[in-house]
């Protein structure tokens, strides 16, 4: 599972990376949770664009906005078959830029870590997206980020990881056309070598600051009809 990702470069440099232009305004660089909006690269009729999606899958079948579930990973091994992730995996693929991701320590006290490329480089994750629609008044364009068995590396904290796909496997995750055999083949888990991990604590939460103490006005009894 991935909950929590980094993409800590400015949008012209995933742009740069994906081959993609920027379509709309897109999340403030940082710290991404499901449920908020983050970066997404999809592939058009005019080309690859970086557009804002909602992480947590909502499929255009959904009768409804908050039907569940709405994903934020998707399994390898099954997501060619559910069917939440089905029609999306098969034609409506995505990259998510990111810089780096996060995981605890499975034993207590838990401690976070960061895993982030060797080189400094932006990573894809593998993706799908899809698009909730209320006529052509509404639209919710969603996204949802692929999982599969981990490295070496990554097993010492969880079960799951994320698809990282590098730069010559982007243009056959992205096309429609690309044989499923092949595209499961890209499900691969990415290589612990080319990782580096460090811990990470996360940052101190704020004090809430206590309500100040109003004093309270000594209860008056009710005046009475005739009380004036």
């Amino acid at each position: 599972m991935c909950a929590h990702f980094q993409f800590g470069r400015p949008a012209d440099d995933a742009a740069a990376v994906l081959g993609a232009t920027v379509a709309e305004p897109l999340p403030v660089p940082g710290d991404f949770f499901p449920g908020r909006q983050i970066p997404v690269a999809l592939s058009t009729t005019g080309g690859r664009v970086l557009r804002a999606a909602r992480w947590g899958l909502i499929p255009r079948h959904y009768a409804a906005q908050t039907q569940q579930p709405q994903p934020f990973n998707a399994r390898a091994e099954t997501v060619a078959r559910l069917d939440v992730f089905r029609d999306a995996f098969a034609a409506r693929r995505c990259l998510i830029p990111g810089t780096a991701f996060f995981e605890w320590t499975r034993a207590t006290p838990k401690v976070r870590y960061k895993l982030a490329p060797t080189a400094s480089e932006l990573w894809a994750f593998a993706g799908l997206w899809d698009e909730w629609r209320v006529g052509d008044e509404f639209a919710i364009l969603s996204a949802t980020m692929v999982t599969t068995k981990p490295n070496a590396l990554i097993g010492a904290f969880h079960d799951r990881m994320p698809v990282i796909l590098p730069a010559a496997d982007h243009a056959e995750w992205l096309d429609p056309e690309t044989p499923a055999k092949r595209v499961k083949e890209l499900l691969a888990s990415y290589p612990a070598a080319a990782m580096v991990c460090e811990e990470a604590p996360p940052p101190p939460r704020e004090k809430k600051a206590k309500p100040t103490a109003v004093k309270r006005a000594a209860k008056q009894p009710a005046k009475g009809l005739w009380d004036e």
